[in-house]
């Protein structure tokens, strides 16, 4: 599991410092070209070399639930997205997107009881029904909501208060996504023999300590008091990530654990912080 936390977290945690590096060449179109670059050779790689390690079921898909879930995240990013661009001020534009979002998640939540009893459902909730699943989901979330966070506001802050380049900021954020994914393996280690709890705790501890830092940042830190407090957030991040994926999906059986995935790949969108790019 230490192998797949490189791949969910340690992946957007140096994204930045490859952004800064293209972007202190280039200009910022070329970034969408190198991520459409990217994309295809993903898509081409999938095609060649992924195979289907189970058996195919013919499954159809409620077009529906579809519809509803884009309703219902497209609603709620768009709203939560909008109060940061308007200076956090309430008004239609916010209130109106939101109150569609949240409207079409709950239909799409009845939708899915009534189909999951025929096993149609888009999304399968029977998996909450675990407590132990569950809180790893939500623990889970709220790590993600600090780990995409700190992947926005950051270099915005950098940049816009402490006066960096693009490309210093980047260089700055790369040594805690090196750390990331240099712990996360020993951490998988570590939790095949001990288990979640003496990585999780700590782990939480760490995470804590470093958003209290960052709460604390004034513009005459040295740039190394950052960068050790990124090291430390990002560390803490791992060492919470690996346990909790791996208990939430150890809870499950077989059959819907491998549904599983794409909730977890769902996280990150609907929690990140929201704001508008400084101006």
């Amino acid at each position: 599991m230490g192998s797949i936390t490189v791949v969910i977290a340690v992946a957007p945690a140096i994204g930045p410092t490859i952004a800064g590096l293209i972007l202190s060449q280039f200009s910022w179109r070329f970034l969408f070209f190198v991520m459409l670059l990217l994309a295809l050779a993903a898509l081409i790689l999938g095609a060649l070399w992924m195979k289907n390690v189970t058996e195919p079921v013919a499954t159809p898909v409620d077009v529906f639930s579809v519809v509803l879930s884009a309703l219902a995240f497209g609603g709620i990013v768009f709203g939560l997205s909008h109060i940061g661009e308007s200076g956090g001020s309430v008004g239609a534009g916010v209130i109106i997107p939101l109150a569609v979002g949240v409207l079409a998640l709950a239909v799409f939540i009845l939708r899915q009881v009534r189909l999951q009893r025929k096993d149609l459902a888009l999304l399968d909730l029977r998996t909450f029904k675990t407590p132990v699943f569950t809180l790893s989901v939500i623990a889970l979330g709220i790590s993600a909501m600090v780990l995409f966070g700190s992947l926005i506001l950051l270099p915005t802050c950098m940049q816009s208060v402490l006066g960096m380049s693009v490309l210093q900021s980047g260089l700055l954020l790369l040594p805690g996504g090196l750390a990331m994914g240099l712990s996360s393996p020993i951490i998988g280690r570590i939790y095949d023999r001990f288990g979640p709890k003496p990585l999780a705790i700590p782990g939480t501890i760490l995470i804590t300590l470093a958003i209290a830092a960052l709460s604390l940042l004034t513009v005459q830190w040295p740039w190394w008091v950052l960068l050790l407090i990124h090291v430390t957030l990002n560390i803490g991040l791992a060492m919470t990530y690996t346990p909790l994926f791996s208990t939430a999906m150890s809870e499950l059986p077989t059959s819907m654990a491998r549904l599983q995935w794409a909730r977890f790949s769902r996280l990150p969108a609907p929690l990140a912080p929201r704001s508008s790019s400084p101006r």
